[in-house]
């Protein structure tokens, strides 16, 4: 008869019992950062466009936009040396002669599965809403918008929404997009409004959690007036969190300022935001800047800033529309 395993008799030595634990633990998490990794898997054919750095000034009987004009291309989940970019691209669509429309953030996605353009999403809807003769109310347009999208993306993997997620918080947004839609609505105020889609990614649970969220919200001006950051908006933490920066001294230059006319001072704010993050191949952001205000008199193009041109914050310097 064999002599028995010694081994199972007795018990472990502590120090043994000790490295045998931290070795499961370790098989344990790189199982679970494969599950992860797994469920992730993106297919690699969807590439994206991107970008945009948007100021935009609320007040009651106006609206100003001030906006970059780079879109980045890339593939996802791959290298930043498969990205390309182009600038000089208006990015306002026009959906009625009081109305327009923007996306900060991802604004088109393509694939081999399907193809979905958020401009051309909202641009194909006013068509519609003209040719069935229905009037271009703000609340019920959003509605529709956001509908629509909403189902559009629900043939995005987990892997492509993780992916997503990943490029919103590098490229500085903290959302997937914003869509807004602005300008003078039916009964003559002048709004803004935005469909928010952001990712909810959990690579914890189990199973893990990767969908989007989708939100519609209104801004409005406090006491007249109010300014909102749009896009790759990170650079403009810098207002709060260092006052002595130069975007911190412009913003104080601005609250402390008695009066100013809106047009210029986005447009300032903008080419500031702009030069502070850079224009390299990298940049998320790229000239020239485009300006528009809704007024009484429709919605036009103001003016375009081209680099290096620079728009002053003085009161007493600035031009433009009052």
């Amino acid at each position: 008869m064999p002599e028995p395993d010694t081994a199972i008799l007795h018990p472990m030595p502590r120090t043994m019992r000790v490295m045998l634990l931290s070795f499961l633990w370790a098989a344990a998490a790189t199982e679970l950062r494969l599950t992860a990794q797994e469920a992730f898997a993106s297919d690699g054919d969807l590439h994206t466009e991107h970008g945009t750095l948007a100021v935009a000034v609320i007040e009651t009987n106006k609206i100003v936009l001030a906006i970059d004009s780079r879109i980045t291309r890339n593939p996802l989940g791959t290298n930043t040396q498969s990205r390309s970019f182009e600038d000089g691209f208006e990015k306002i669509n026009l959906l009625s002669p009081d109305i327009a429309f923007f996306v900060t953030g991802t604004v088109r996605l393509d694939s081999r599965r399907f193809t979905n353009s958020l401009d051309e999403t909202a641009r194909s809807l006013a068509r519609e809403w003209e040719s069935e003769k229905r009037p271009l109310q703000l609340d019920a347009f959003v509605a529709e918008f956001k509908d629509r999208t909403e189902m559009s993306l629900l043939r995005l993997s987990m892997g492509d929404i993780y992916f997503l997620h990943l490029g919103a918080q590098k490229y500085g947004g903290s959302n997937v997009f914003t869509a807004v839609f602005t300008g003078k609505d039916l009964d003559g105020s002048f709004r803004l409004v935005k469909v928010v889609c952001s990712s909810v990614v959990d690579t914890n649970a189990r199973p893990v959690v990767a969908r989007l969220d989708f939100e519609v919200a209104e801004e409005k001006a406090v006491r007249g007036r109010k300014f909102l950051f749009f896009g790759s908006t990170k650079i403009f933490d810098q207002a709060t969190t260092e006052p002595k920066s130069r975007l911190g001294r412009a913003f104080q230059q601005i609250r402390s300022s008695q009066t100013f006319l809106t047009e210029p001072i986005a447009a300032a704010l903008l080419d500031l935001a702009v030069r502070e993050t850079g224009v390299g191949p990298d940049s998320p952001v790229g000239y020239p800047l485009f300006v528009y205000t809704s007024d009484s008199d429709g919605f036009t193009l103001a003016r375009k800033v081209k680099a290096g041109e620079g728009v002053p914050f003085d009161p007493a310097r600035q031009g433009g529309k009052q």
